[in-house]
């Protein structure tokens, strides 16, 4: 796959393929295979949508009602993309992957995060809905389906990971959760307890993997190996005198490189990379917030490959001006506490808990269950699923 795009169905259905092969083989005991596709392409992409359900005498909301107002949510956006289709043919082909309510309207007026218990003639949902391209998973799924792989619920990586490594009090006040990935970097902000921006940059640490290639003439894989043993974001803290060896495009003669050099490959193209980042939140503060905060509070939380990278904390800051902090799972995960602090980790662990929170497996088939959000702690242990299969 290149940028999220399949360039060799061929290899992608082989790598996969062996992929299940192998985990069956490690399976210790027999267990029903449960799928699931997480997104972190360029693809993904969030906007704003609201539905009102009118009544004929008032009523107190509780659960069901919440969640019957939610339903009704997702069959208008089923009508409405079925409408905009019919008369569009190549217009609205999106794939919605999550709901996410930012406010409750009662009785077309009053605007409240939490409607439970009160009493209402009508009640409103306003919510985010993050979407992806149609055409790119209908593709996904025909090449899934050959290896009788099928019924997977499909999420967002960013959003999953933001549900388990951002605080209420975060979201709250504004929080930045930057996944800085492979091919690309991608962006999700939160205000007012919801997600308001999701966007993406089109460079990743693939294109500084790229850069120390060039620079150094190596192969790809060496490049990585250096990027990862030896790669620091910041040139100020490594000493002049200190260098590594590396092997040379053909494989055979070796060069060297001094780690400060290396330093200064990487720190150019993630300050721009950075810089590109930068833009988009200001963007959001000007045009969103609207200057009801100032600056985002919560700060930027980094996420995926490029926060492991040493000191990479330290450049963020210089560039963002803001606090910075390395995500990471905040539930408690038994067996899994070595890789649970690993940002790279973070959208995987996180759909495997949301896939146990939010979906019930019966016969193999898997369907998604509605939710209300109650504004309490989401990290409650909802464990089910992880101890059937273990």
């Amino acid at each position: 796959m290149e940028n999220g795009d399949i360039s060799d169905a061929v290899a992608f259905k082989d790598a996969v393929e062996n992929l299940v092969l192998e985990l069956e083989t490690q399976e210790p005991k027999q267990s029903e295979s449960v799928y699931c596709i997480v997104l972190s392409d360029g693809y993904t992409n969030l906007r704003t949508s609201s539905v009102e359900e009118k009544f004929q005498e008032k009523v107190v909301v509780d659960d069901d009602l919440l969640i019957d107002v939610i339903e009704r949510f997702h069959e208008a956006e089923a009508i409405q993309r079925e409408n905009t289709q019919a008369f569009e043919p190549m217009v609205g082909e999106e794939r919605i992957l999550h709901i996410v309510p930012r406010r409750y309207i009662i009785d077309g007026v009053k605007s409240v995060s939490n409607p439970l218990d009160m009493e209402v003639s009508s009640l409103g949902v306003e919510a985010s809905i993050i979407f992806t391209d149609r055409l790119s998973i209908d593709t996904l799924e025909n090449l899934l389906d050959d290896l009788s792989i099928t019924g997977f619920p499909t999420y967002s990586g960013i959003f999953v990971s933001s549900e388990y490594c951002l605080g209420i009090e975060e979201k709250n006040r504004g929080v930045v959760l930057l996944d800085l990935g492979y091919s690309r970097s991608t962006i999700l902000m939160y205000f007012k307890g919801a997600p308001i921006h999701l966007c993406s940059v089109p460079l990743g640490m693939a294109n500084i993997l790229k850069d120390i290639m060039n620079v150094l003439g190596t192969s790809l894989d060496e490049a990585e190996r250096l990027f990862i043993h030896h790669g620091c974001a910041f040139p100020e803290y490594i000493k002049d005198d200190e260098n590594v060896s590396y092997n040379l495009l053909d494989g055979k003669k070796q060069g060297e490189v001094s780690l400060k050099k290396l330093s200064l490959i990487i720190y150019a193209r993630l300050r721009e990379i950075l810089g590109l980042v930068k833009r988009e939140i200001k963007k959001v503060e000007i045009s969103m917030i609207k200057g009801e905060i100032s600056g985002i509070p919560g700060g930027v939380v980094l996420i995926g490959g490029g926060a492991k990278l040493k000191n990479v904390v330290d450049v963020a800051q210089e560039i963002f001006k803001m606090p910075v902090r390395i995500g990471k799972i905040e539930q408690e995960i038994d067996y899994a506490e070595d890789i649970a602090d690993n940002p790279i980790y973070v959208p995987v662990i996180s759909a495997f808990l949301w896939f146990s929170e939010h979906e019930i497996v019966e016969e193999g088939v898997v369907e998604s269950v509605v939710k209300v959000k109650k504004r309490v702690n989401p990290l409650k242990k909802l464990w089910e699923l992880f101890k059937k299969l273990v």
